[in-house]
């Protein structure tokens, strides 16, 4: 026993840490089947003519179905202290193999007795441990404006192969092993509280209250508090316009590991070996499992086993902030970022080696990528169908200086050369043009590791001023921008075989330095081909590391401004324009494919109580008991669809100018019976000309009548 004085005690009663876990929870099922199908045949002396007819089963051996599986459930889940909550979760799924036939021998039933006290041969097995620590942040007056909570989950996956499978040499092809960690953090950063620390400051962020009467009697002790005047305090509030900031960022990764053979006992280990070791079984992503694996006799030889070594790691990050300048004027920010990165190879014995050791086949690696961007400032410029497109123009004479900077750092150890559709000088020049970026100053990596934000403004003052505030009960201005860069699927050429530039530990971007000859014959010997551009038979040219498909630019101006009001008399009025466009460079025909829409919107309601109907029914004026409901919207929408060739002139693929007009009236006659009137008129006009004009009107009543309560 210790006495109430022992530091450990001291410690567990400061940190309120709790020894005992909150919940144990422990599951077994057995499940066990047993089908035996015996066929009979007439006796042999029957077919004589000897003896009585009858049935025997001489000579026919019985057929035996049967099953015995055993599987378990273990959950944990732990308080450990007020702030971290920790939970573990496995199951296991075993057979519980038993000798063919019938237990009829002492034997048999020996067997099955030491398979039941091994809990079976594991098919599968998986454990999941996770926890969640709420920082500490609170306990220090100097941080205790932001909270955060870190949270951690790494698991242990097994998948037995079928039973004792073997290959032509008499190797056993294994079983598959394949561990997971997560890891994230989600924190806010409250602002507003630590604007609360200043006197000055807090008072601005309290509203405004009238002025006391600072005449004081005797003995009143009450504090008078002088407002801050209107000026000081606008300004005040201004500069705390941020008022929060909310961060999430998570990384998800994962190793597998095929043609593994030791069987999994205590929290997934061999019982005896260990393997595939602590490390493994608690989230370790490092790669060098394959040859520690190998080292220890832990992985088959065998030299037909095709299932990869994997490698996958996905990582997110999103922020987001409000931002409030003055009142009644709000901004929403938000950034996005996402990469996800796989590796694979073949790791087996090499069939060529005659002592048999292991070797990589076929190392990949591929991948996405996608963040928000900014890309507005060449939002507004010229994307004339023909050869007048500012932007694309720009596109095609960034090439030479990109191509120049790539020689330059090339270098004269690195043999063979660019050209001006090379991928690794498309990629730079097209993000500089369609960006605004500087071509001197661009980066060579398509991955840019900066988020930059885009936003959403709201404006509800204009109400609250003159001539506004008489004739609007209301009136509301948005104006939002969306702007998404992405890297489309990329896998690494077949000829850049140097495993350590394309493991998951190489996050970095390099240029080629390989000629398509060299990759295309696996050797350093090099061989004249044609490229794009063929300045000499005898040039060779640099080929990329990763073979890109598809590079774009997503933006939305979704309104550029858009206004929604409510006058005094109930009427509703709307007035929208919105563009998009969708960019992006096809690295396989060297084109650029730009999808554009502008759209154009009004729209108009009110509801009316009481209406008088404009005409006499059963000669008589009536009036509808009920509100009348009216609303009308136009829409006049551009679409084009613009494919631009580097060495050609460009087309236009599709397009039309579309003209839509819906007006609609509503009537609710009572609880259960509604009547809608409506006319649609649309039209497209088409840009090319194998495409028709095409006009469609529509006009109908629909009636509904509703029969539950």
């Amino acid at each position: 026993k210790m006495k109430s004085t022992h530091p450990l005690l001291r410690w567990v009663k400061e940190f309120n840490l709790n020894l005992l876990p909150n919940s144990v929870t422990l599951r077994a099922d057995m499940d066990r089947s047993f089908v035996k199908t015996q066929l009979r045949n007439a006796s042999p002396t029957q077919n004589l003519g000897i003896g009585t007819p009858k049935l025997t089963t001489d000579g026919v051996p019985p057929l035996f179905e049967k099953y015995w599986l055993f599987n378990r459930a273990y959950n944990l889940n732990w308080n450990l202290t007020k702030s971290v909550v920790v939970g573990y979760i496995a199951n296991v799924n075993a057979i519980i193999d038993e000798p063919y036939g019938e237990l009829d021998t002492q034997v048999k039933q020996d067997s099955v007795s030491r398979n039941l006290r091994r809990l079976g041969r594991t098919k599968g097995f998986d454990q999941q441990v996770n926890g969640v620590w709420r920082l500490p942040l609170n306990k220090s007056p100097l941080t205790d404006w932001m909270t955060a909570d870190y949270s951690h989950r790494f698991g242990y996956t097994y998948f037995a192969n079928s039973y004792q499978i073997k290959d032509d040499d008499g190797f056993l092809f294994g079983n598959v092993i394949k561990n997971t960690r997560s890891r994230g953090i989600n924190g806010k950063i409250d602002l507003v509280a630590l604007y609360n620390r200043v006197r000055a400051l807090r008072l601005a962020n309290q509203p405004r209250v009238s002025r006391k009467n600072v005449a004081r009697n005797p003995g009143d002790d009450e504090d008078i508090i002088k407002p801050q005047p209107d000026f000081l305090r606008s300004v005040t509030r201004l500069l705390m316009a941020i008022r929060g900031i909310q961060v999430n960022y998570t990384i998800d990764e994962s190793t597998s590991l095929p043609g593994f053979l030791p069987t999994p006992g205590i929290l997934g280990m061999n019982n005896i070996n260990s393997a595939p070791g602590f490390a493994f079984i608690t989230g370790s992503q490092d790669p060098n499992i394959r040859f520690r694996a190998s080292e220890n006799g832990w992985l088959t030889k065998s030299r037909t086993q095709n299932v990869p070594f994997l490698q996958m790691r996905t990582q997110n990050l999103t922020y987001r902030t409000a931002i409030e300048p003055f009142k009644d004027f709000k901004i929403q920010l938000e950034g996005k970022w996402s990469r996800t990165d796989n590796y694979q190879e073949n790791y087996r014995v090499d069939s060529l080696d005659l002592q048999k050791k292991f070797a990589s086949f076929n190392p990949v690696r591929s991948g996405n990528y996608s963040m928000s961007f900014l890309s507005f400032l060449t939002a507004f410029d010229s994307n004339s169908p023909d050869d007048n497109s500012v932007i694309f123009n720009r596109f095609r004479s960034y090439r030479q200086v990109i191509l120049d900077r790539l020689n330059a750092q090339k270098g004269i150890e690195i043999k063979g050369i660019y050209n001006k559709n090379s991928q690794d000088v498309l990629i730079p020049a097209f993000f500089a043009a369609y960006s605004g970026v500087s071509p001197d100053k661009v980066s060579f990596s398509p991955f840019v590791n900066i988020p930059l934000p885009n936003w959403r403004l709201d404006y509800n003052g204009l109400s609250n001023i003159g001539w506004f505030k008489r004739k609007f009960s209301n009136i509301s201005i948005q104006h939002a921008y969306s702007s998404t860069y992405s890297v489309g699927n990329f896998t690494s050429e077949l000829g850049y075989r140097d495993v350590s530039l394309l493991t998951l530990n190489n996050m970095m971007y390099n240029t080629a330095y390989l000629t398509k000859g060299q990759i295309n014959n696996q050797n350093v010997t090099t061989l004249p081909i044609s490229g794009p551009i063929l300045i000499d038979k005898g040039d060779e040219y640099l080929a990329p590391i990763y073979s890109m498909s598809i590079i774009t630019f997503q933006e939305k101006f979704s309104p550029l401004i858009g206004i929604n009001a409510t006058t005094k008399s109930k009427i509703s009025l709307q007035i929208s324009y919105s563009q998009d466009r969708n960019i992006g460079l096809n690295l396989a025909s060297n084109y650029v494919n730009e999808l554009s829409n502008k759209d154009l919107m009004f729209g108009m309601g009110f509801t009316k109580a009481n209406m008088l109907v404009p005409f006499k029914v059963g000669g008589k004026r009536v009036r509808l008991q009920n509100d009348l409901k009216f609303e009308a919207r136009l829409t006049i929408r551009d679409t084009r669809t613009i494919q631009r060739k580097l060495d050609d002139v460009p087309v236009v693929t599709q397009g039309f100018t579309q003209f839509q007009f819906r007006p609609q009236a509503s009537y609710n006659v009572n609880k259960k019976l509604s009547v809608t009137a409506y006319y649609d008129k649309n039209f497209n006009n088409p840009f090319v000309s194998n495409l028709y004009y095409r006009s469609t009107d529509q006009a109908g009543v629909q009636v509904r009548f509703s029969l539950s309560e």
